[in-house]
């Protein structure tokens, strides 16, 4: 016979997926985190309408700079 710490295991384990699962769905939703949630305030709302060209602006320096980084590293071999 199966016993009682088996079930609480079983359950626990249940439990733990089951969270799991609702976090990766709530991430690809693109939910605002808990923090956000409770407050009532997304961190997108704070940055503003600019806040998408800074960070289309960032990202495409970022590109550059690692463009930069790989070309040193290729003349150094």
């Amino acid at each position: 016979m199966i016993g009682w710490r088996f079930w609480v295991f079983l359950a626990a384990a249940i439990g733990f997926v089951l969270w799991a699962a609702s976090a990766l769905v709530l991430i690809e939703e693109g939910s605002p985190s808990l923090t956000g949630a409770l407050t009532g305030k997304s961190t997108s709302n704070l940055a503003g309408p600019a806040a998408g060209v800074d960070a289309e602006l960032i990202r495409e320096e970022s590109r550059a700079a690692m463009r930069d980084i790989l070309r040193q590293a290729e003349g150094s071999e």
